[in-house]
């Protein structure tokens, strides 16, 4: 054999190792590589037309598979859904049924004046049952709302598809089901992205809903990483120790005080290193409960905790910051001061009796000033005593303060006195799968007061004030303190009623920044986005993101940003607060009374605000005054009479890709002698009836169209 020969072998042999090597190699990756997650879309013609977009925009990320044929109408879904599910688990299902419910037949045909193929009430209650049986697969569940029906759609009419929305809307919040509300997304694009006369989209709407489905579903299955540096937030671990409150002498006959009882149990159970305290079924009365480090507080299924009404109970007071000041007053109802991993946990309920600490309310304005005297004289806080019948000042329901790795889970809140959860300068909190039912007067749901590192997830609110705020302190006292709230992420939760949902403000004065909120749903509650202060606060707020909201059906304000507002101890005069780069991205909304206002000070305005991909249904369009640097991406607002948007005393506006309704009203009217620099980049506003109005102090070069 010639060496040329021999050594050609040689190469040939290596080669085949090598590739043999690199088989092995990719078949243990392939081995040692967690399978990808398996999604079901579950709809009719519509997700047919985007499910293949869908699984593009997920490749790599997901497993897309859609059920084998048109998920029809409700009827169907019921015949038919086990065979769908099949056997095979699912990490998230994204479903929806409307259109073919609503379509009407008369002797076999298409015919409005027939009968329709689901009732209101026969569609609610298919949809629920659809619903439940989703829920048992363990699956994240997504709810797509049905897109819109145009006119002259053979067998539909028009706009019904808006009751139904409003069936399944209840249904999934009875579920605590997410929705992606389709319907109020495309609705503005329906000229450029559906077929005429046809509840289909063109090629081009159905990858403009694919956009969407696509991103609704990547966040159920991961969630965004932070935009600012945020340390992983993780339960505190406790020794495997439980100590039943029975065994100290707890009776649970909803009668006999229980305060000794409790405290005893907590106490043992802290001085033997700490574990859970165990509450069993049964409903157990209580005063105070003053947690200690290392303690879990745990609620067992069927047990209630309910808090005594007398306020003897609350006594002696103790050491909290009240609505921004520092003093002491009535214990909360459950407190916790200087302790480290404390919990409170479990299924159960915590009932705080609220309604005979309302009343109180009608002092509350002349305590509160005399606190604030107190504060404005220099009185140290040890000598700001409250707590008595003369000066009465309602206690909160939880308040840790300077506490550090605090966790609330699974637990059930309702009926406390004041503000339910306020964590006062604590590092490290975690509250998660918990629901907050308070419907008194300033019954806030959760307000972060000077902490730090805060992760809320999962949560559901229906609060007689915020749903969750964040604060750091009232005027001359915040600045004493000078701590901030910061690095706070909230996500995936559900607001069914409030004032707000996730709110900065008024009290500030101690400075907010880093807050990212995603994938909540505000429905129901008042305003959706608030940002509120006023002279006097001082203060920075900055360095927010608000991303993939959906704010459904509200009240007020879509998004209100304002540092004009009359806030309690507020003043005409004094510090103006700072309001800065707040970011506001994939945001719709229903319906509301007016879709946005920004709102700064002659002296202070606000500064590098960015919506971007928002859409709103409004009786009033946005408004905006005092403000530097606005940027608005890909908004469509759709008023009902009047400007789309409103300007005034405003620089350096960027409106791109804007929507503009036809025959809008104007679609931007600016006002304002120090108006200057608005640009208006790729936005076709020639459907407008009055494109731009320009008030009588702004000269015509102020706006630029590119």
């Amino acid at each position: 054999m010639s060496k040329n020969r021999y050594q050609g072998h040689i190469a040939a042999a290596t080669a085949f190792l090598i590739a043999l090597c690199l088989l092995a190699v990719t078949a243990l990756q392939a081995r040692d590589k967690p399978p990808l997650p398996r999604v079901l879309i579950i709809g009719d013609s519509i997700s047919i037309g985007y499910t293949d977009h869908v699984r593009e925009m997920l490749a790599g990320k997901a497993e897309v598979q859609r059920i084998p044929q048109n998920g029809g109408h409700t009827w169907r879904g019921l015949k038919r859904l086990e065979a769908w599910l099949g056997s095979e688990k699912w990490d998230v299902i994204h479903f929806n049924w409307g259109i073919w419910d609503l379509v009407h037949f008369r002797e076999g045909k298409y015919d409005v004046t027939g009968k329709r193929v689901s009732t209101r009430k026969q569609y609610a209650e298919n949809l629920g049952r659809l619903v439940a049986r989703l829920k048992a697969t363990g699956a994240r569940l997504i709810w797509a709302d049905t897109t819109p029906v145009p006119d002259k759609v053979v067998g539909c009419i028009m706009g019904q598809e808006i009751e139904f929305n409003t069936v399944a809307r209840e249904v999934m919040d009875k579920h605590g089901v997410t929705v992606n509300d389709l319907h109020t997304y495309v609705a503005p694009h329906l000229g450029k992205y559906q077929q005429p006369n046809d509840v289909h989209f063109k090629p081009e709407g159905s990858i403009f809903l694919a956009h969407k489905v696509a991103r609704t579903i990547l966040n159920a299955l991961r969630n965004p990483t932070s935009p600012f540096d945020m340390p992983e937030i993780k339960p505190p671990i406790f020794p495997q120790r439980i100590v039943d409150i029975r065994n100290y002498g707890a009776v649970d006959d909803g009668k006999t005080l229980n305060t000794q009882a409790i405290a005893k149990a907590i106490t043992t159970c802290a001085w033997e290193g700490g574990g859970r305290v165990l509450v069993p079924p049964g409903i157990w009365l209580t005063g105070a409960i003053h947690l200690k480090s290392n303690i879990d507080l745990h609620l067992a299924q069927g047990a209630e905790l309910r808090f005594s009404t007398n306020p003897e109970d609350y006594l002696p007071a103790v050491f909290v910051r009240w609505a921004g000041f520092e003093c002491y007053n009535y214990s909360p109802l459950i407190y916790a001061n200087g302790c480290t991993n404390i919990a409170i946990t479990g299924p159960g309920t915590l009932e705080g009796q609220g309604k005979p600490w309302w009343n109180w309310t009608k002092h509350q304005d002349r305590v509160a000033q005399k606190l604030y005297d107190m504060v404005l004289s220099d009185i140290a806080v040890q000598d700001r005593v409250f707590g008595n019948r003369k000066d009465p000042l309602r206690p909160q329901f939880f308040q840790p303060i300077n506490c550090k790795n605090v966790f609330i889970e699974g637990v059930t809140i309702t009926s406390g006195p004041f503000w339910t959860i306020q964590c006062v300068y604590c590092q490290n909190v975690l509250i998660r799968k918990i629901a907050i039912i308070n419907h008194g007067p300033n019954n806030d749901g959760i307000n972060l007061d000077s902490s730090r590192n805060v992760l809320i997830e999962h949560c559901t609110f229906a609060t007689g004030d915020d749903c969750i705020a964040l604060k750091s302190g009232l005027n001359e006292d915040g600045w004493r303190v000078g701590r901030p709230t910061e690095n706070v992420v909230v996500r995936h939760c559900r607001m069914k009623k409030g004032h707000g949902g996730v709110v900065i403000g008024s009290d500030m004065s101690g400075n907010v920044r880093n807050l990212f909120v995603h994938d909540c749903d505000f429905h129901g509650s008042s305003t959706g986005i608030r940002i509120k202060s006023s002279r006097g606060r001082g203060g920075v707020v900055e360095n927010l993101w608000y991303q993939d909201i959906n704010l459904g059906d509200i009240f007020r304000q879509g998004i209100v940003m304002h540092t004009d507002y009359k806030a309690w101890f507020g003043s005409d005069h004094g510090k103006a607060p700072t309001f800065r780069n707040i970011h506001i991205e994939n945001v719709t909304c229903q319906h509301v009374a007016q879709a946005a206002r920004i709102a700064g000070l002659p002296e202070q305005a606000i500064e590098n605000i960015t919506l971007k991909n928002v859409t709103i249904n409004a009786k009033d369009g946005l408004t905006c005054t005092n403000t530097k640097g606005l940027n608005l991406v890909n908004v469509a607002i759709t008023p009902k009479t009047g400007n789309v948007m409103h300007i005034k005393d405003i620089q350096d506006v960027i409106i791109r890709q804007g929507h503009c309704p036809k025959g809008a009203n104007p679609f931007l009217r600016v006002e304002g002698s120090t108006s200057k620099n608005v640009k208006i980049i790729d936005t076709d506003i020639s459907k407008a009836k009055v494109p731009i109005e320009l008030g009588k102090d702004v000269k015509p070069t102020v706006v630029i169209q590119k």
